[in-house]
């Protein structure tokens, strides 16, 4: 017999999961917490409410209720796997690795917890311990398309692009619609020098799902290999007006215009990306050489000096930053930097 307490909570939750199919997910949200203000150690209650906080974006508050659903369910994989996304969602990667290996455990036929473990190893930089797992998930699951997908981002993360190519396509053969399986082909074939077939695979992911602004970015940065420069500069465009907070877009956009010798403007791109992302080092190494190009030197060693703070052991940057102080004079300094170039640390390395 279920109590009135027990139907007015379970009206709520249900009235949540109506507004989650409808994707009004404050809504949902709100219906969570009202039952949660019935009874707050509610473990349905406790799950379905982190499970929505994590799609709000508020990783943290998911955590809690997720960790006080997961006290009350011990054994339900589905409890565990939403809590195991809230870790990696924290950038708590060897909890969220844990945690979806348990899961696994629990229901292990169930390919997104393995996948889940195999990530987390990824983004812990494990990236041969998750090739070994995803090479025995594809030997156990041939059919799953995320698996191959998976497996190609690994082997992309190994520098085995080749190899990568291969997994991307078998992905895109048994689910030809996955558009990050086709966006990451083309980033394999564009590493490999591939420029035409990475273009036609950029281009089909943009025509499969218009609004995938990195497949536009790296549209974007093929056609600037290939010498296109006035057509980069478009495709920029449209992917800053889909995504005015991606770095990425400004960057390639103020490439594109470099090309075509208008510095000035590519300098204020390079600009609007050290706004998005001051501690990002690449951006704040290109930002420092657009400014020495446009005569701005002193600045552009304050930028240079923020960048090597980022990334010290960044071979590119230490040359940059020496043929900037060489040109303008500064030889003890440039010299010093000099000395990263990769024939002497080939050379070094060798003998």
């Amino acid at each position: 017999m279920v109590s009135p307490q027990e139907q007015v909570i379970r009206s709520h939750l249900e009235s949540g999961l109506r507004a989650q199919v409808q994707d009004d997910f404050e809504r949902a949200a709100s219906a969570y917490r009202q039952a949660l203000r019935i009874a707050p150690g509610h473990p349905d209650a406790l799950n379905l409410m982190g499970a929505m906080l994590l799609r709000l974006g508020r990783a943290g508050e998911a955590v809690d209720c997720l960790q006080r659903a997961a006290s009350r369910l011990r054994a339900n994989p589905g409890v565990l796997g939403n809590l195991a996304q809230a870790y990696f969602a924290l950038g708590q990667y060897e909890q969220a690795r844990e945690t979806f290996r348990k899961a696994s455990r629990l229901d292990p036929r169930a390919v997104q917890f393995q996948l889940g473990v195999a990530h987390s190893l990824a983004m812990q930089g494990k990236h041969s311990d998750a090739e070994i797992l995803l090479r025995g998930q594809a030997g156990r699951f041939p059919n799953e398309a995320l698996v191959w997908h998976n497996l190609g981002n690994v082997l992309r993360d190994l520098a085995r692009p080749a190899e990568a190519v291969d997994c991307y396509r078998k992905a895109l053969s048994l689910d030809p619609r996955l558009a990050d399986a086709r966006n990451n082909l083309g980033g394999a074939l564009h590493a490999l020098g591939k420029f035409d077939a990475a273009e036609r695979e950029y281009r089909a992911c943009v025509e499969m799902a218009p609004g995938h602004a990195l497949a536009k970015c790296n549209l974007a940065s093929v056609i600037i290999d290939l010498g296109r420069f006035s057509e980069a500069e478009a495709v920029c465009r449209e992917a800053i007006e889909l995504a005015p907070e991606m770095t990425v877009a400004h960057t390639f956009l103020g490439a594109a215009l470099g090309h075509q010798g208008r510095l000035r403007e590519a300098l204020a791109c390079h600009r609007a990306a050290v706004n998005i992302a001051p501690d990002n080092p690449k951006a704040v190494e290109i930002y420092a050489t657009a400014l020495v190009e446009n005569g701005q030197f002193e600045e552009g060693l304050r930028w240079y000096s923020r960048a090597l703070a980022l990334k010290p052991d960044s071979v590119s940057l230490h040359q940059q930053f020496g043929t900037a102080l060489l040109s303008h004079g500064h030889f003890a300094e440039g010299w010093a930097e000099y000395l990263h170039r990769p024939a002497f640390i080939r050379f070094r390395e060798k003998y």
